[in-house]
């Protein structure tokens, strides 16, 4: 426990757990705002209806004030409630090109933030393994000095491992298949970063 406490002091990881943090921020508020986008457009919609409806009862009004069948604050009254969609309309149609161009804005930061993951995902992969290069020397160090001290001490005919072969046996046994390579990817990803 205290090895992954000391992981997640890392510079690389906690850039990495930072950027998507902001990622994860990013899309939610990217898609909060489409869905704001969409409920707009549909009540730009229902505000084009009402526009036809408010100018056919401005219309009727003016005619029925010109043949003296309603009072001139009633035309008025008509001419107003008209002029308020009209304009509600226009403020709702602003918005929308406002909402649009925050959607385009939002889709480039989380684009960015995304680029940038792909860097720091590299950054935190190069530092693993600076890690096990550590481990590995440590680890290795003192069996390997024994094994090559052994094998030049042994006679020439019985050597198992030649000392020029030594780099290319250990990386044999040191790769692993391909199977088996995308699980330790995926556990030590997971040991160094946590599970996502």
């Amino acid at each position: 426990m205290t090895q992954q406490t000391t992981f997640k002091e890392i510079p690389e990881i906690k850039a990495y757990k930072e950027l998507k943090i902001q990622i994860e921020a990013g899309q939610r508020k990217l898609t909060e705002t489409e869905t704001k986008l969409t409920n707009m457009k549909s009540s730009i919609n229902e505000l084009e209806g009402k526009i036809s409806e408010s100018e056919l009862n401005k219309q009727k009004n003016m005619e029925r004030f010109a043949l003296g069948e309603i009072s001139q604050s009633e035309m008025n009254k008509a001419k107003k409630l008209h002029l308020e969609v009209v304009q509600e309309y226009n403020d709702t149609k602003e918005l929308i090109d406002i909402i649009e161009s925050s959607i385009e804005k939002q889709k480039r930061v989380v684009l960015e933030l995304q680029r940038k993951m792909i860097t720091t995902s590299s950054e935190v992969w190069n530092r693993i393994a600076d890690e096990f290069q550590k481990k590995l020397e440590v680890s290795v160090g003192e069996t390997a000095k024994f094994l090559w001290v052994a094998m030049l001490s042994t006679n020439h005919h019985c050597r198992s491992i030649c000392p020029h072969e030594l780099p290319e046996r250990l990386r044999i046994f040191a790769t692993p298949e391909r199977d088996e390579a995308a699980k330790l990817r995926e556990a030590l990803w997971n040991e160094f970063v946590g599970a996502d």
